[in-house]
C-alpha cells in the first residue's frame, strides 16, 4: 500500500509504502524539513493496521484511493 503525504508547509507529496510505515519513528519533509507530529504518524500507523486487517481476507485485487485529512496534515492513500 501506498500513501502519500502532503507536507502542510510546503506542500509537497511525500510517498510512503506501508511496509516501511510500521518501523518510522518520525516522517521529514525532505523538501523543507517539517516533520510530522508523532500523533499524526501514530494515528497513520492505525490507520494503516486497520486496512490491512480488514482487507485479509478480500478474495480481489482491489484499488482503491482514500484521501483525507490527519491533524492538518493532507493524507492519500493508494491500495
Amino acid at each position: 500500500m501506498l500513501y502519500t503525504i502532503k507536507c502542510p508547509e510546503c506542500r509537497i507529496e511525500i510517498p510512503i509504502e506501508s511496509k516501511y510505515l510500521i518501523n518510522k519513528e518520525q516522517i521529514t519533509c525532505p523538501n523543507c524539513d517539517y516533520k510530522l507530529s508523532n500523533e499524526t504518524l501514530n494515528n497513520l500507523k492505525n490507520i494503516d493496521k486497520a486496512i490491512s486487517e480488514n482487507s485479509k481476507n478480500l478474495d480481489d485485487f482491489i484499488s482503491i484511493k482514500i484521501e483525507g485529512t490527519i491533524k492538518g496534515s493532507s493524507i492519500a492513500i493508494l491500495k
